[in-house]
């Protein structure tokens, strides 16, 4: 198992480009796209195929979840946003947010969302999602865990993770399976995945994520309209099709044939 610590990102779809690096000691960049013209900007690009060819956000989320799957050679990884910006030694915010030995999940709570609840109202205000999920998972929470609502969400954009601990697998499977089956806007549902995690091997600080010790974010403002326009110009059946196609290529041939996924190194 290697333990250097591997900062990475994910970035499918176009209109997008990678942050500065910040070459250090023992730490590696890696980057997982499908854009195989990306300008690698100090980064190891390693070539994936969005798992839903026309949801290409929900394509995203699945190696930022689940790094013990994309990363399982590594034992320490630090996820950043695409738009997030580190200025300094990363091994700084891992200390920070992998406080202990104990600890094999850190991050930041969202600081200018006071509650799970106005996460809803801006997803909803800003139409970054289909509303039939958004409201479905907002109801599920009033009906079954009306706490979540109250709580203060979890920032999404850098995540530092024993991703190969157990209680961190867990709970990232969690995380992931709310994403596929309600909303892909990933911070509504990552405080209830979360909550599966013993407190002690929990570490999520308070501080401004515009702007931290060790990073700054966003790079840019602009959004590419496409990447987060959730309406798809393709039919339902269609869609599933893609889906199933692409997952049948990229995982379940390799593993038949004895080899790997593409999104295992």
């Amino acid at each position: 198992m290697n333990d250097q610590l591997v900062v990475y990102t994910v970035l499918v779809g176009d209109g997008f480009a990678l942050p500065d690096t910040v070459p250090t000691a023992g730490v590696e960049y890696i980057c997982f796209t499908d854009n195989p013209d990306l300008p690698s900007n100090g980064w190891t690009l390693k070539r994936i195929s969005p798992l839903f060819p026309s949801d290409l956000i929900r394509s995203s989320r699945e190696p930022k979840i689940r790094p013990h799957r994309c990363l399982q050679d590594y034992s320490r990884s630090l996820y950043i946003d695409t738009r997030v910006q580190l200025t300094d030694d990363p091994n700084l915010i891992w200390n920070d947010l992998i406080s202990s030995d104990d600890v094999s999940f850190g991050g930041f709570y969202h600081s200018f969302r006071e509650s799970v609840a106005a996460e809803f109202a801006s997803v909803r205000d800003l139409n970054l999602d289909d509303p039939g999920r958004v409201k479905e998972l907002q109801t599920m929470y009033e009906t079954h865990l009306p706490e979540i609502l109250k709580q203060r969400p979890v920032w999404g954009g850098i995540l530092a993770r024993r991703h190969n601990a157990v209680e961190c697998i867990e709970a990232m499977e969690i995380w992931w399976a709310h994403v596929l089956r309600y909303s892909r806007r990933d911070q509504l549902s990552l405080v209830l995945a979360l909550a599966s995690i013993p407190p002690e091997t929990l570490n999520v600080l308070t501080g401004d994520n515009h702007k931290g010790d060790h990073f700054y974010w966003p790079t840019t403002t602009e959004r590419p309209v496409r990447y987060f326009d959730h309406r798809s110009s393709v039919g339902p059946m269609q869609a599933i099709r893609r889906a199933l196609k692409n997952f049948e290529k990229t995982y379940l041939r390799p593993v038949l044939k004895g080899g790997k996924s593409k999104l295992r190194k």
